[in-house]
């Protein structure tokens, strides 16, 4: 079996195509040797306002501004538009006030004023500040030219959105630029007391050149979401952390009705708190009682033509904050998360209490720690759960780590489930002097009273990602005894291969941006080798222009064996067997900085023993900061020998925000397959950072099928929520 596994992937070119771009990569003339910037910060008694104007005493006798330099499109060239950007502090804050100056103020995009909206279709400063030095964490703010702001947490390659601290910021638009200032309280970060320098850096983009400006790192191939590639930000060994107490009480009124469960209106209210307490400077813990999570906007529904179940992100904030620590293994995403925090407080999509829960997370010296302990409540669903989880990565070298996790417990209620597992992950962003690689190896073994079969997984992942070029590999092997009961397991019992590279020159001519060359291959095999999937993905044509469409051709040739029959729509069974088809992908994107955007992809070709054609749209209007319309449409027109289907889905989002703190969202779904026709409506208003006033109605109707305009009214919830946050 193993030779009809090589003949495969010989049969697909595919270690020709990895040999070609491993070693044809071309050298850049830059300089390899990085030189640590410095800015050495001064200490205020009288702290600027918070109000958009640099004249307070605070910034004239700050240090001299520091500026930023080009980092794309023309790594190291000098910026086309002038930053100026000051930082001064106190024992309770760190203050920043940066002049983005423009020569076509006319020209500055701003087109949202939402609190954690997609503030990368705007111009925006985006500040990380590595508050431990040590290369590996961080913290990142962003803000735009109307005073939106989102933050996150560093994690190299990307920023993670999923944290939210209590900051504040103001922006303004001048004649020669926008001006914007902004405060963050020591009590909101965790960092070492009298360490004297942090790990900073400042980005600016401008959106309608598609330039980006930065500090530190400006090489094509640095990121700014790696603390690495920061510089230095020194004296700031005052700051004081405070007593690191928050308490976060709230209450709810809520109205519902469910047709299926009721015929009358059921009518409640709810209390509840989140304790937070900082143990150390970086070690934190929680304590909630009564969790609610009425203010989380609903799940996307999305279309499933696989026969495996589908992804959904998590929304819940409790569950958020903090999560980073509990990723286990280098590339298990796709396949195999042995902690999926969706599995606590949801059974089969239904809503179950949580009654009481602990988290704690952090780091003691070189030690990161994350520990979960969550009580679900009875109801109608399961009984009461206990479901606990814990995380531990020990630092090793400049950036790698080495790590053990554990879960216990079952959402469900059926059985006994325990997984345990360690990783490994290798990084630097000095490889070949400097560039960026990544390697890692994990392991689990779960213990669960029916499942039969191997109990082990492990894998592997090889990434080099390079602006030039982007090139991984990634092996699974998932017994098929591996059940996480708090995990997310798509496919077990399965053997995975992923390999490819993209090659992604930058050629500046005839209008092109940056053009990318995607090559990769997927297999799937049972336990004893036998192919199940084989998928190749070739981009002959993806590019993004100087003005910011994206334009992209795929062809994508697939193998999918069937061992059992495949109901993909009600009363259509694809029967087993062997199949080989082609797929074809066209898509174009317009420029998101634009206030109108187009989005077009449509894949077709063959699918099974019929053929596939499936058509994605999206509209996006968005004439000023205050009103954002997004519409996507999907239809999937299907032809097979056991039957004709066709799937849509159809979503809209409308966002209205009277202030950076007073918005309206509005999310519109239908699909043909559930026949329902849902909204969820938000009311946020945030009266200060950390206390806002939620009001939210969720209505649901069921189509009737035969009538265009008949529906039916199934159910709505309405609910008004206050949570406030103390801090001593």
């Amino acid at each position: 079996m193993r030779i009809e596994l090589l003949k495969e992937i010989y049969k697909s070119h595919a270690i020709l195509v990895l040999f070609i771009f491993l070693f044809l990569q071309p050298t850049y003339s830059q300089n390899k040797t990085k030189t640590e910037k410095k800015y050495r910060v001064k200490y205020t008694k009288i702290p600027p306002s918070i109000d958009g104007d640099l004249s307070d005493p605070a910034w004239e006798n700050a240090s001299p501004a520091f500026h930023l330099t080009q980092q794309d499109p023309s790594s190291g060239a000098k910026a086309t538009e002038e930053t100026d950007v000051m930082i001064v502090y106190n024992n309770e804050n760190i203050y920043f006030g940066i002049y983005c100056h423009d020569k076509s103020p006319d020209k500055i995009v701003v087109r949202t004023m939402q609190r954690d909206g997609p503030l990368d279709e705007d111009d925006e400063i985006r500040i990380l500040l590595d508050t431990f030095h040590d290369k590996r964490n961080g913290y990142v703010f962003e803000v735009n030219p109307a005073g939106a702001r989102r933050d996150g947490l560093a994690k190299g390659e990307y920023t993670d959105y999923s944290w939210d601290g209590i900051w504040y910021a103001k922006a303004r638009k001048v004649n020669d630029g926008w001006i914007v200032e902004i405060k963050i309280p020591s009590r909101t970060i965790s960092f070492k007391p009298d360490l004297d320098t942090w790990g900073l850096n400042v980005e600016r983009r401008i959106k309608r050149k598609l330039e980006t400006d930065r500090w530190s790192g400006t090489r094509a191939d640095a990121h700014f979401s790696d603390p690495a590639e920061a510089g230095l930000l020194v004296g700031i060994g005052k700051l004081v952390q405070g007593k690191g107490l928050s308490v976060k009480p709230y209450m709810s009124i809520k109205s519902n009705w469910d047709k299926e469960k009721s015929p009358d209106r059921q009518n409640s209210h709810d209390e509840g708190f989140d304790i937070y307490k900082s143990l150390t400077s970086n070690l934190n813990a929680v304590f909630t009682y009564n969790t609610d999570f009425a203010e989380t906007e609903v799940d996307a529904r999305q279309i499933n033509l696989t026969r495996f179940p589908l992804f959904f992100p998590e929304k819940r904030s409790f569950f958020l904050e903090g999560s980073g620590i509990f990723d286990f293994g280098l590339g298990t995403r796709r396949n195999f998360i042995p902690f999926f925090s969706r599995r606590i407080g949801l059974v089969n999509g239904e809503q179950v209490p949580i009654k009481a829960g602990v988290k704690l997370w952090g780091r003691m010296g070189n030690t990161n720690i994350g520990i979960l302990d969550v009580k679900t409540d009875d109801c109608d669903i399961v009984s009461s759960q206990n479901l606990f989880v814990t995380r531990i990565k020990q630092n090793i070298w400049e950036q790698s780590y080495i790590g053990m996790i554990l879960t216990n417990g079952d959402p469900k209620g059926k059985e006994d489930n325990t997984l345990a597992g360690v990783d490994f992950t290798y990084k630097t962003t000095h490889f070949r002097g400097d560039k960026n690689f990544v390697a890692g190896a994990w392991y689990t073994y779960s213990k669960n009273e029916t499942a039969s079969g191997s109990p082990s997984a492990w894998g592997l992942k090889v990434d080099y990602p390079n602006d030039f070029l982007d090139a991984s590999l990634t092996f699974h092997s998932l017994g098929e005894g591996v059940h996480p009961a708090l995990g997310f397991l798509p496919r077990p019992g399965v053997k995975f291969l992923s390999f490819g590279a993209s090659i992604q020159p930058r050629p500046r001519k005839f209008g092109i941006r940056q053009m990318f060359f995607e090559n990769y291959f997927t297999f799937y095999w049972t336990p004893d080798w036998r192919l199940e999937t084989r998928r190749f993905f070739f981009a002959p044509i993806n590019l993004i222009t100087e003005s910011g469409e994206h334009f992209e051709i795929n062809y994508s040739p697939q193998y999918e064996y069937l061992a059992k029959p495949f109901e993909i729509f009600e009363g259509v069974t694809i029967k087993p067997g062997s199949y080989n088809f082609n797929r074809f992908r066209v898509e174009f994107n317009s420029a998101s900085y634009r206030w109108w955007k187009v989005d077009f992809r449509v894949w077709f070709g063959e699918f099974y023993d019929g053929r596939l054609n499936q058509w994605e749209t999206g509209f996006t209007f968005k004439p000023n900061a205050k009103l954002k319309i997004t519409t996507s449409l999907e239809n999937d027109f299907g032809k097979l020998s056991a039957g004709n289907f066709v799937e849509r889905l159809f979503q809209m989002r409308i966002s209205y925000s009277w202030t950076p703190d007073i918005q309206f969202q509005s999310f519109i779904q239908y699909d043909n397959v559930s026949e329902n026709f849902g909204t969820n409506n938000r009311f946020r208003w945030t009266l200060t950072p950390g206390t806002d006033l939620f009001i939210v109605y969720n209505r649901g109707w069921y189509h009737l099928p035969g009538d265009f305009f008949s529906i039916v009214p199934v159910n709505d919830q309405f609910t008004i929520k206050f949570q406030y946050t103390w801090r001593p």
